[in-house]
């Protein structure tokens, strides 16, 4: 991470999120109603991202759209909450789940008649999924308990029982081991038999929606949240209040006929001529942020970061509590290696914004690549704990995988827990939290968690291995040999598996076939050992170079880039670093060709214009033409995206 970082790839204008559509589990009518108003609140943050500046008419139409479908899902809430009242407490129930209305829900479930009345174990699981909402969690232990009493066929009921108790029941009848039985069921029966009914998510839009972290933007922060709670009306009236402050919608420089045409070029991927009419709008409205603001936003487009930091300047002076100057900013800073400068801006824009949890965000992400990891995540928990509309499972991926380099144990528990709840259905985090506890020795939470995953289907030899190792530590050798050959089966190279099985074998007495499995394991630990080996000499090398460029000795950095090549043909990064580092020293026909063979193994658009960069200082002029065309190109396709329809 030391050496000199090269420009990353070039990112189009248009950084919207990567939204999807998710099917939500809601009764009848109503839910009909709900898809429109989630429908226009992703499209009311998309265009607050507001990359192109011409987004603040449809932002107004947008929210008007919102509070229409909101309107028309109230409407039809109301009149299914009285067909429901006094007939149907679980669809009663389901519905104020759907609106938001968590505290009616939770009233409800508490008036159910008794424990015999149809749907009680489903609503005493949606009580528990309540009350750890709101931070009750012993409360909420009770209540997963008692959903499971009520039905012990279950497997998900039994998995929230075993993993809210404080001390898990390890033995009969207890939900852990009911957990296991439904996973050595569902393993062994037809692959047709229904997977286990799924943990409902309160959530209005689901974390899996977006891939990336998708923030409130401080100055909406207050409307988001209340939405997030339910409170839709007086959210929807924060966001309408946060509208008539906002520079996208009042600067007057952005209906002007100079900002218009840079604009429509900009969206047209004209780069070179978008900047004209942009300047023309930059020097008439000197006191607008926003021509400010897509001037900077287009030079940075155009890979000219000097003036794209002059003008991006400009307009933080013009609006210093502009959110997205300062971002866009941050940005260009950090993409043209100026970590050091970036980081102190990110510290000033968080003081001036402390409600910006993009801006904490983007620091976490800068000096991650800067060699600060920790502190990265640090920055990344913070901006994980204020209002992430989608997408909040990456962020903490991101900081959880820097604790565990770290090993900061505790830490990536707790994050990975918290993945857990974001999206309970999903196996991977469920995988994840398991094998980590099981680092730690958490032996019956581990075996929750990892026989979770196999339910949802998302086994892998790793969690069978490990499943087997607890099994074989407790004296389970059945259960070991079980889950070591599933293990087996998936990955007949993993000799962590075949130790298992090997050792739960030789324990039940059966010697020969113990014998064959450790063999195996010999050979496959060995051939692991080496390429282990191979890895560690390649960080070695690299941390080598970082300190030989640090220390201002670039022939020397080149040397040792070459020898990772060598031992690393087809990585491109590579290639690009040894170049840069053959440029530092002044060899620059050595530089091309390395920049040309990363151009060859698929490098980003960046690789061209350093290229051409090269081709000057050798005075080859054609071949410099060349590269900044292809360069132009690459970044012309990269922001192709077609005009969004007018309401």
């Amino acid at each position: 991470m030391g050496f000199a970082p090269t420009r990353p790839r070039v990112r189009p204008l248009c950084l919207l999120p990567a939204f999807f559509a998710v099917a939500l589990l809601a009764p009848g009518a109503a839910n009909a109603q709900r898809q429109p108003f989630i429908d226009h609140l992703i499209t009311f943050r998309t265009l607050l991202f507001a990359p192109y500046g011409d987004e603040g008419e449809r932002v107004l139409a947008a929210l008007e759209q919102l509070t229409g479908a909101l309107a028309a899902w109230n409407d039809s809430a109301r009149a299914q909450e009285k067909k429901l009242r006094g007939t149907d407490a679980s669809g009663l129930v389901l519905l104020l789940l759907d609106v938001g209305r968590f505290s009616d829900a939770l009233a409800e479930i508490d008036n159910a008649s008794t424990a015999a009345a149809p749907g009680q174990s489903q609503l005493q699981a949606l009580r528990g999924r309540l009350l750890e909402a709101q931070g009750r969690d012993a409360d909420a232990a009770g209540a997963y308990r008692r959903a499971w009493e009520l039905d012990r066929t279950d497997a998900m009921k039994a998995y929230l029982a075993s993993v809210s108790e404080a001390v898990p029941d390890a033995g009969e009848p207890g939900p852990l081991m009911a957990l296991m039985t439904a996973q050595r069921q569902r393993a062994t029966l037809s692959v047709d038999r229904p997977a286990a009914a799924l943990i409902r998510d309160l959530r209005l839009i689901p974390d899996r929606a977006s891939k990336t972290p998708v923030f409130a933007p401080a100055a909406y922060a207050d409307g988001f949240e209340a939405i997030a709670a339910g409170n839709y009306v007086q959210g929807l009236a924060r966001l309408r209040s946060a509208t008539s402050r906002d520079r996208l919608i009042t600067d007057r420089a952005s209906h002007s006929q100079a900002m218009s045409l840079g604009i429509a070029r900009l969206r047209a991927g004209m780069l070179s001529e978008a900047i004209t009419p942009l300047e023309v709008a930059a020097s008439t409205y000197r006191d607008s942020g926003e021509a400010n603001r897509i001037l900077g936003t287009a030079y940075a487009a155009a890979g000219n970061d000097a003036r794209a930091v002059e003008h991006l300047r400009r307009a933080v002076q013009l609006a210093p509590d502009d959110e997205r100057s300062r971002l866009a900013l941050a940005r260009v800073l950090r993409d043209a290696g100026r970590l050091d400068e970036a980081v102190q801006f990110l510290h000033e824009t968080i003081a001036v914004l402390p409600r910006s949890a993009e801006a904490r965000w983007m620091l976490g992400d800068v000096l991650d690549k800067a060699g600060k990891a920790v502190d990265a995540a640090r920055e990344m928990e913070a901006a994980g704990a204020a209002t992430v509309i989608a997408g909040k499972s990456a962020l903490l991926l991101r900081a959880a995988a820097i604790y565990d380099r770290h090993q900061e144990f505790d830490r990536l528990v707790d994050l990975l827990a918290q993945r857990v709840r974001l999206d309970p259905n999903d196996p991977v985090p469920h995988r994840q939290l398991g094998l980590a506890l099981a680092r730690l020795g958490r032996s019956d939470r581990a075996l929750a968690e990892l026989a979770m995953s196999d339910l949802l289907g998302g086994a892998d030899a790793e969690s069978l291995t490990v499943i087997g190792q607890i099994h074989l530590e407790a004296g389970r050798l059945q259960d070991a040999e079980w889950a070591s050959r599933r293990a087996v089966t998936l990955q007949p190279e993993s000799h962590e598996a075949r130790y298992v099985l090997g050792h739960a074998l030789l324990r039940q007495g059966r010697s020969d076939e113990a014998r064959e499995q450790l063999e195996a394991f010999q050979r496959l630990r060995d051939r692991a050992i080496e390429n282990q080996r191979r890895r560690f000499e390649i960080d070695t090398l690299r941390a080598e170079a970082a300190s030989a460029a640090a220390a201002g000795r670039h022939h020397d950095a080149a040397a040792v880039w070459k020898r990772i090549v060598e031992r690393t043909p087809r990585d491109p990064d590579f290639h690009m670093a040894a170049a840069e580092a053959l440029a530092a020293s002044g060899d620059l026909e050595d530089a091309v060709e390395y920049f040309e063979k990363a151009v060859q193994l698929g490098a980003a658009p960046a690789v061209h214009r350093r290229l051409a960069d090269i081709y000057d200082r050798l005075g080859r002029t054609q071949e410099s033409a060349r590269a900044r065309r292809t360069y132009e190109e690459r970044v012309k396709e990269l922001l192709k995206v077609s005009p969004p329809a007018h309401p």
